[in-house]
C-alpha cells in the first residue's frame, strides 16, 4: 500500500501498489561500493499503482512534440506527484533511465532516451513486450545500456496487442490508460491500453487514466 498526501483537507489517501519487476529499470547511477567497485546497475524493486491513480492528460493540446520528455505529465508527476509522497519514500527513490517511442517514424533513432526518472507511466513495450504498427515500433530496439524489456507483472501474453494483466480500473470500472510512448506516426496520439487491456491509441488532452510509477 502507498500513502498519497493528496486530500484538500490535509489529509491522505491509499492505494494499492504492484510489484511490477525485480531487477530491471537501469539505474542513472549505478551503486558503488566504498572502494569505487561498481556494485549494481539495476533497480532493486519497481512499484506501480494496481489501479488507475488519477484521470488526467499528457498534455494540454493534442500533441506529442518533444515526446515524453516533454509531456507535462512528466513534469508533473516529478514534481506536484513526489512531493505528495512521504518524505523518506522521497529520498528511497531510485532514479533510472528510461526509453520510449516519440513521433517520426520506426527506426532506432525514434527510440527517445530520457534519464533521471523518479516517477513516470510504463511505456507500450514494458506492458506488452512486443511493438504494434503505428504506436510503438522503435521500442523493439537495443540503444546504448538499454534492451528492451516486459515488467514481470505484465508477462504471460506472448507478445499479444491484448494482455489481461493490463486492465486497470478507476473505481469499480475499466478505463483506459496512457502509456509513455507517442504514436510513430502522427504528433496528436499517444499509445495506451483500453478497457480490455487491448492495445489502443487516444489523443494527447484527453482524460484517460494515469498509473505512476516508481523503482527503489
Amino acid at each position: 500500500y502507498l500513502r498519497v498526501d493528496d486530500q484538500p483537507d490535509g489529509g491522505f489517501s491509499v492505494h494499492e501498489m504492484d510489484l511490477l519487476g525485480i531487477a530491471q529499470d537501469t539505474l542513472f547511477t549505478a551503486r558503488k561500493d566504498g572502494s569505487g567497485a561498481t556494485i549494481a546497475t539495476k533497480a532493486g524493486l519497481t512499484f506501480g499503482f494496481r489501479g488507475i491513480y488519477s484521470l488526467g492528460n499528457i498534455n494540454s493540446t493534442n500533441s506529442t512534440s518533444g515526446g515524453w520528455s516533454s509531456s507535462a505529465l512528466r513534469n508533473r508527476l516529478r514534481s506536484t506527484f513526489m512531493r505528495l509522497l512521504d518524505p523518506v519514500l522521497q529520498d528511497s527513490i531510485s532514479p533510472v533511465s528510461k526509453n520510449q517511442q516519440i513521433f517520426g517514424g520506426t527506426s532506432g533513432s525514434y527510440l527517445q532516451p530520457t534519464t533521471g526518472e523518479t516517477i513516470w507511466i510504463p511505456s507500450t513495450f514494458e506492458v506488452y513486450g512486443n511493438v504494434f504498427s503505428l504506436c510503438n515500433d522503435s521500442e523493439r530496439y537495443a540503444k546504448g545500456s538499454y534492451s528492451p524489456f516486459q515488467y514481470q507483472a505484465f508477462s504471460g501474453n506472448g507478445g499479444s496487442a491484448t494482455n489481461p494483466k493490463a486492465i486497470k480500473r478507476y473505481g469499480t470500472s475499466a478505463h483506459f490508460w496512457y502509456t509513455r510512448s507517442a504514436s510513430s506516426n502522427d504528433t496528436l496520439r499517444v499509445c495506451g491500453v483500453d478497457t480490455a487491456g487491448a492495445n489502443a491509441r487516444t489523443v494527447a488532452s484527453a482524460l484517460n487514466g494515469i498509473v505512476p510509477c516508481f523503482a527503489v
